[in-house]
């Protein structure tokens, strides 16, 4: 009985000890001097959270947090228990400053503080000639070094720019605060994460790289880069207090003293490009390259694929080279570049390779030339323009498989070519002087004629036959209301048989295409798509679909990624489209 009752105290006793949960904000040091740290202490009473929701600190500078404290006591026969989130900040300029409420839960329930309001004050003259006082005598022993080479460069050029922080002493409560550095674009250097010891000026200090970057201004004229700041807190050696130790002997004494930093100001200047010699086609390219365009196979079968590479290699800004455009012949299908780089960003600037990849297929027989735009670029050394006007690649394409790949593009024969359905002749033109009245005479009457006029009969009986036979052929109407059916049984065969390829479920769908839409296979490209299902009424997202599944499939062929879907996957993406086109034809 006693034991229950015992039991019955303590659990009234811990209720009556938890019931009342307060959720506070507390300042300390309030009111603090401008430069001065200070905590913000969210303090839970009788409670205890996972974590608080904090207010902005917008109004100061972070310095670190948040500390989680807890503790427990029990006075008089009363427990209690503190959490406190403490939050360490410094006060940037004069004036009162509210903190907003911050937020938290406590079994199931929500809390939040009261706004607290932080009053910063001037530092005394007393303060201000203190510190100035500690800043020189420390000169030597903390500071921040700015450097920029080289500082007199071309717009676009590259240069090195860096900003370190040395210190002597050890020092605590660190904020940092880098310029903005408009003007330039930056690409970052890795950099130790921690400290690093040396010699530096026949010390040792430790030192931390607060940027490393390659920069590339991005407008001519004067630039003057903003200081780097830093606000810490310095252990320095205070020479008006000392003590002896428990042996008699005379120990250093250390006091913790805030401390502003600023490292020297950065004037760059930036020289404009040249106007004289700028060619018409010049998009801004800065830096040492070489430019090259190549083929990988200059003869190939119509619908086989072809890549040409266009590659810039050297050094300079290669991430803001954009794709040249290729200016193709109509019977060549050509697919957006795929961007391949092989770019290092070390201490001497940015260098490598970026290799622009462009998958041909031609449709065609025939000779062609594949031209790019006119490349240029502006050489900071040479300090000239550079200019590769139109490369180009040649290519010879004999016949493939597909329906017309056996027409030869015009300009391949002399002879004047006449195209009768799939067929080809080459049409000669006869002199009408050649045939003479003797030989028109010659023919009437003669074994010749009657064997031509009895010509007609059996070629009736062949054209009867062949009317027979062509009536057991599906015709045209057939052949389109039949498509979607032959698509779908091919698709299931393909992918019950074994797995489909790329190769397979393209040829499926220009097999669809030219069966519903009457466009043959070899007369297919983008355009021609398009402009052929625009008039039978599909719809523009529809075409762009269909448009974009051909293209994954030619891509996956010819210029394989990890990210590419996979055969199944795009082949249950071709019957989606079908069955669009079907829905929208249809309607």
């Amino acid at each position: 009985m006693r034991i229950l009752c015992l039991a019955v105290a303590l659990i009234a006793l811990s209720f009556s000890a938890y019931a009342n949960v307060d959720f506070t904000a507390v300042v300390s040091p309030n009111p603090v001097v401008v430069g001065q740290n200070f905590q913000v202490s969210f303090r839970i009473s009788n409670g205890s959270a996972r974590s608080v929701d904090p207010p902005s600190f917008d109004d100061f500078a972070f310095v670190n947090g948040p500390q989680v404290s807890q503790s427990t006591q029990i006075l008089n026969g009363r427990m209690s228990s503190t959490q406190e989130f403490i939050y360490v900040l410094r006060a940037k300029r004069e004036g009162a400053f509210s903190i907003g409420p911050a937020s938290t839960t406590i079994d199931g329930k929500k809390y939040r503080t009261k706004p607290v309001t932080v009053k910063v004050i001037a530092k005394s003259q007393q303060q201000l000639a203190r510190e100035q006082a500690l800043q020189k005598q420390l000169a030597d022993n903390v500071f921040i070094e700015a450097h920029a080479s080289p500082r007199s460069v071309y717009q676009g050029e590259q240069l090195l720019l860096s900003y370190r922080f040395f210190s002597a002493l050890n020092f605590s409560d660190q904020d940092f605060s880098q310029p903005s550095l408009n003007n330039l674009w930056l690409e970052k250097l890795d950099t130790e994460s921690r400290g690093v010891q040396v010699q530096k000026d026949g010390k040792r200090m430790v030192r931390f790289d607060l940027l490393r970057a390659i920069a590339f201004p991005q407008k001519s004229g004067e630039i003057r880069l903003e200081p780097y700041t830093a606000n810490i807190t310095v252990k320095v050696p205070d020479n008006s207090r000392t003590r002896r130790d428990m042996f008699g002997f005379r120990r250093q004494e250390y006091s913790n003293e805030p401390l502003s930093l600023r490292s020297p100001s950065l004037v760059l200047n930036v020289k404009p490009l040249p106007e004289q010699g700028k060619p018409a086609n010049f998009a801004g390219i800065v830096g040492e390259y070489t430019v090259t365009m190549s083929v990988d196979k200059q003869q190939a079968k119509a619908n086989d694929a072809v890549t040409v590479r266009i590659v810039f290699e050297g050094k300079g800004n290669l991430k803001l080279i954009d794709a040249p455009e290729l200016d193709v012949p109509r019977d060549i299908e050509v697919y957006d570049p795929k961007v391949n780089d092989n770019i290092d960003v070390t201490s001497s600037g940015m260098k490598g390779r970026r290799v622009f990849e462009y998958v041909l297929i031609p449709r065609r027989a025939g000779e062609f030339e594949v031209q790019a735009t006119d490349v240029a670029w502006f050489d900071p050394k040479k300090e000239q323009y550079q200019q590769l006007a139109k490369p180009s690649v040649a290519l010879t394409i004999g016949e493939g498989d597909g329906d017309a790949s056996g027409i030869v593009a015009s300009g391949s024969r002399s002879e004047e070519v006449e195209i009768v359905g799939k067929d080809i002749r080459f049409v000669k033109e006869i002199d009408a002087g050649s045939l003479t009245k003797a030989d028109q005479d010659s023919f009437f009457g003669s074994v010749l004629f009657y064997v031509a006029a009895l010509a007609p009969f059996p070629l009736v009986l062949v054209l009867v036959g062949w009317r027979k036979q062509s009536s057991k052929s599906p015709s045209t109407a057939q052949r389109q209301a039949q498509a979607a059916k032959q698509f779908g049984a091919s698709a299931k065969r393909l992918q019950s048989a074994s797995s489909p390829t790329y190769k397979d479920i393209e040829g499926l769908l220009r097999t669809y295409v030219s069966d519903r839409f009457l466009l043959p296979i070899g007369e297919q490209n983008k355009d021609s798509i398009a402009s052929t299902l625009s008039t039978h009424g599909v719809n523009e997202g529809t075409v762009t679909h269909l448009l974009a599944t051909l293209d994954q499939c030619a891509m996956s062929m010819y210029a394989p990624s990890t990210e590419q879907s996979s055969p199944v996957a795009m082949l249950d993406q071709a019957r989606s489209v079908v069955e669009q086109l079907e829905s929208e034809v249809s309607a």
